[in-house]
């Protein structure tokens, strides 16, 4: 779950360098072998080099995964 909503937070970036800086996550239940996992994700901030993301993923509905993540990025020229 980490990887894909971190994944996820490098690609909504979109620039040549992103590193995630910080994570907070919340894992509520766990994704069985053969589940959909659904991931969406809200950047509610950016400035300073740094992306502020939040990463929602679900199984059929129910929440399964919740990350606060802090991201820097270089912009690129």
């Amino acid at each position: 779950m980490f990887a894909q909503a971190n994944s996820l937070c490098v690609a909504l970036i979109d620039e040549p360098l992103a590193l995630t800086q910080h994570a907070a996550v919340d894992f509520k239940r766990p994704a069985k072998l053969n589940d959909k996992v659904v991931a969406k994700a809200k950047v509610t901030a950016m400035d300073n080099n740094k992306a502020h993301i939040e990463v929602e993923s679900k199984v059929d509905g129910k929440v399964i995964f919740i990350g606060k993540f802090e991201m820097y990025y270089n912009e690129g020229e």
